[in-house]
């Protein structure tokens, strides 16, 4: 009998993320699952097409998964080559092995399963790349969109000035006093947007030749330079903090980064230009959120 590839999923792990992938026999992946540690893992664990797991892929393409599910069942997933996700429960291990065995044979098990809807469902049974650099072209169109209010407002005032006094008939209320107005406006909008470029142009010089290779499952991560990356582990961390603007209706709201302390004095800042969230991947560690009127970078 071929082996088919095979490959783990722990709870806190993202979509896409797998450890232990390798080629397996019908008895490794049977002994696999049996040596699981599913009553540790269900644990607080929510049921889904992303939880902890057994999956496995045969020669076509076709994903089952072997998974935990409530009061003590397990249910088992089947993505099809055309993209049809299929769940079935089973209430023992056994019941459910009996279904990989037939897998591993080539053999159709669609039958007693059940459609299951899933948004991109390959996500949850294919390797993702976690891997990325910067994105920035997002929060430039905000900013640059954000730069057209004080335009705007500078054409108006310069309208009123061309208009004048003429075209004022109400004289309870001076012309002058809505130029001043506009003005204060103005020049209200036109520093929170170039204070936002500043903030921009900081965290892109610093960030754009850096990558991350970061989830939220595996301890290790690696972070620097493409021509240097350095790797770390997470369970050496003893501080993370988030540095950001804490007014959500700021322009520069979405411009913060993640400051990471290790146990032998190391820091490391990540942008948000590089990794949006980042406590998110620290499932295991505490951050603080830090407010700063202006989160730059040195």
């Amino acid at each position: 009998m071929d082996q088919l590839q095979s490959k783990l999923q722990y709870r806190n792990f993202e979509p896409g993320e797998f450890t232990a992938s390798e080629q397996r026999s019908l008895d490794s992946v049977t002994r696999l699952i049996k040596d699981f540690p599913w009553e540790q893992q269900r644990h607080f664990t929510p049921v889904g097409p992303t939880c902890p797991s057994v999956t496995i892929e045969d020669k076509a393409g076709n994903y089952l998964k072997f998974g935990h599910h409530y009061y003590e069942k397990y249910c088992l997933y089947l993505l099809t080559t055309e993209g049809k996700l299929l769940k079935k429960v089973v209430p023992t291990l056994e019941e459910g092995i009996v279904i990989v065995t037939a897998f591993y044979k080539g053999e159709n098990i669609a039958d007693g399963f059940e459609h299951e809807f899933a948004l991109h469902a390959w996500r949850h049974f294919a390797d993702k790349d976690f891997k990325s650099g910067i994105a920035y072209h997002g929060m430039l169109f905000s900013i640059g969109l954000y730069s057209l209010a004080p335009l705007l407002f500078l054409a108006l005032l310069l309208f009123l000035i061309l208009v004048g006094n003429k075209e004022n008939t109400n004289k309870d209320v001076p012309l002058i006093s809505v130029e001043i107005l506009c003005l204060s406006i103005d020049a209200v909008l036109f520093f929170f947007a170039i204070m936002a470029w500043r903030i921009f142009l900081n965290h892109y010089k610093i960030a754009k030749n850096q990558i991350i290779v970061i989830s939220k499952g595996h301890n290790e991560f690696v972070f620097g330079t493409e021509a240097e990356p350095k790797t770390y582990l997470k369970d050496k961390i003893v501080s993370l903090k988030e540095y950001r603007n804490s007014e959500s209706r700021n322009p520069w709201y979405g411009l913060y980064f993640t400051e990471i302390t290790f146990d032998n004095g190391e820091q490391i800042k990540i942008s948000s230009l590089l990794m949006k969230n980042g406590y998110a991947k620290f499932p295991d560690v505490k951050c603080e959120m830090v407010s700063k009127f202006l989160p730059e970078m040195k």
